[in-house]
C-alpha cells in the first residue's frame, strides 16, 4: 500500500512542477500561521481583536471536532519535513531542497507553538482568554515609569520651536496631589504632544492621556503606549486611579477632533458624556479644567470626508496647514474642582452631572480668555515673532530676541504670563 501510494506520488509529480504540492501546502500554513499569531500578537484593547479571536475560536474548534483531522495534519507536515530533510542530506548542493527544508523545519515548529495557543483558546474560551490579556495589560498600566525629559524634550522640540507655547494659570497646576485634567481638543490632536511636554518640564507632573481603541493595535499605538497613553476604558481609568497618576481626559474624543467643516473653531463637542466625572467622584480626585487654543487657526478645512462606515456621526475634516498661519498655541489651566465633597457616589447622575457642567463652563471660559490674549498678542504669528526677535537684536543685540523684551523695548506694559518659547 505504502508502495503504491508512493508510486502515484511520483506520477503525480511527474505531471506538475516539482515541488509544487510541498510549496502549495507550506504557504496554506504560512497563512494560516500569520493569521493565527496576529490574532494573539494583537494587543487587547485593538478594536479587531475580538472579532478576529471569535474567528480563529469558531475555525479550530471545527477541525478540533473532525476525529484524528488535527493528529493527521500533523504527521503528514512531520513526514514532508522529514522528507525534504533527508534529501537536503543527501543533496547538499540542491539550494532549491535546502531552502524548501528549512522552511518546512520553521513551519513544523510554528505549528507546534500555534496549535498549543489555538488549543488553548478552545478549551478558555475567547472572554477567559482576553480577560487574562486586559489583566496584563492592566499590570503594565499600573508599573508603567514617565520616560526621561531628554525623550519628551527631543520628539516635540519641533512642534514646541513653531508652536511656541504660552502657559496661564500654570500656579493651579497641582504638584502635591494627582488630578483628572479636562481639556477641549483641537482639530487633529496638534495640541495634545506639546501640552503634555509643556506640563512635564514647567511642573515635573506628567499626564497620561485617554485615548480611543482604534490607535492600538497598530504601530503607532505603542508609541501612545511608551509616552503613557491609555485606551480610554473604564477598568483602565480605575487602574490609573487607583495607582495614583495623573489623568488627561478629552470628552469629545474623536468627534471633537474630526470637527466637520460646519462646526466653529473651538466648540466643545461632549454631547451628554458623564463618564470623566464619574471617574473623578468615584475615586475623589479633582478635576483640573484646562483650555488650548491656537492649533486651529493654523489650518482652513476644506471638505468632510463622510466615514460613517468606522463610526455612527464621525466625519474627517480635509484641511491645509498655511506657513503664514502657523502660530503660537496658548495653554490655560482653572482652579481645580473638587469632587471630594460626593464621597464616592460616582453612580449619582444628578453628581455626575454638576461635575460634568462645571468643567465644561470652566473650560468654555478659559477658551474664551485665550482668545482675548490672543487677538493680543503681537508675536502670536512665527513670522512675526522672528521679525521682531530680529528688529530687537537690531535695536539692542545684549537685551535677548523673546517677546517680552521687545515689548518692553516699545514701552508697552505686559502682564505676562509664565511662557515656555
Amino acid at each position: 500500500m505504502i508502495l503504491s501510494f508512493y508510486t502515484w506520488v511520483s506520477g503525480l509529480y511527474a505531471i506538475i512542477p516539482k515541488f509544487a504540492i510541498v510549496d502549495l501546502i507550506l504557504s496554506l500554513l504560512t497563512l494560516l500561521h500569520l493569521f493565527v499569531a496576529f490574532c494573539f500578537a494583537s494587543v487587547a484593547d485593538a478594536i479587531y481583536k475580538k472579532p478576529l479571536m471569535k474567528l480563529h475560536c469558531s475555525f479550530t474548534k471545527f477541525f478540533y471536532d473532525i476525529p484524528l483531522c488535527v493528529p493527521a495534519f500533523g504527521l503528514g507536515l512531520t513526514l514532508i519535513t522529514a522528507q525534504l530533510t533527508w534529501q537536503a542530506y543527501c543533496n547538499p548542493e540542491n539550494t532549491a531542497v535546502t531552502l524548501r527544508a528549512v522552511v518546512s523545519i520553521y513551519t513544523w515548529v510554528c505549528s507546534i507553538f500555534l496549535q498549543k495557543l489555538s488549543f488553548t483558546l478552545v478549551k478558555m474560551g475567547v472572554d477567559h482568554t482576553l480577560s487574562v490579556e486586559q489583566e496584563v495589560e492592566r499590570h503594565d498600566i499600573r508599573n508603567w515609569k514617565a520616560p526621561p525629559k531628554w525623550t519628551i524634550s527631543c520628539i516635540a522640540a519641533p512642534l514646541m520651536w513653531i508652536m511656541r507655547p504660552e502657559v496661564i494659570g500654570g500656579e493651579n497646576i497641582p504638584t502635591d496631589h494627582p488630578g483628572l485634567y479636562v481639556m477641549n481638543h483641537g482639530l487633529l490632536g496638534l495640541e495634545m504632544a506639546p501640552f503634555i511636554a509643556t506640563v512635564y518640564q514647567l511642573k515635573d507632573v506628567f499626564l497620561r492621556g485617554l485615548s480611543d481603541n482604534i490607535h492600538f493595535g497598530h504601530l503607532h499605538g505603542e508609541f501612545i503606549r511608551y509616552f503613557g497613553g491609555v485606551n480610554g476604558t473604564r477598568d483602565n481609568v480605575d487602574t490609573l486611579m487607583e495607582n495614583k497618576y495623573n489623568v488627561l481626559v478629552y470628552p469629545g474624543g474623536g468627534h471633537e477632533v474630526m470637527k466637520p467643516c460646519a462646526v466653529p473653531k473651538y466648540t466643545l463637542m461632549w454631547k451628554q458624556r458623564v463618564g470623566f466625572a464619574r471617574m473623578a467622584i468615584k475615586h475623589g480626585y479633582p478635576i483640573v479644567p484646562c483650555a488650548s487654543v491656537g492649533t486651529e487657526d493654523t489650518m482652513d478645512k476644506l471638505f468632510d470626508v463622510n466615514l460613517e462606515f468606522a463610526r455612527k456621526g464621525l466625519k474627517c475634516p480635509g484641511v491645509v496647514i498655511l506657513p503664514h498661519k502657523l502660530q503660537k498655541v496658548y495653554f490655560w489651566f482653572g482652579e481645580p474642582i473638587p469632587t471630594a465633597q460626593y464621597n464616592g457616589d460616582w453612580q449619582n447622575d444628578d453628581y455626575a452631572k454638576e461635575v460634568r457642567d462645571k468643567a465644561k463652563a470652566s473650560v468654555e471660559a478659559g477658551i474664551r480668555e485665550l482668545q482675548e490674549r490672543q487677538a493680543n498678542d503681537p508675536n502670536r504669528f512665527l513670522f512675526r515673532h522672528m521679525a521682531n526677535a530680529m528688529v530687537q537684536f537690531c535695536m539692542d543685540p545684549f537685551a535677548g530676541s523673546d517677546s517680552a523684551s521687545f515689548e518692553r523695548a516699545n514701552k508697552e506694559p505686559l502682564d505676562a504670563p509664565k511662557k515656555l518659547d
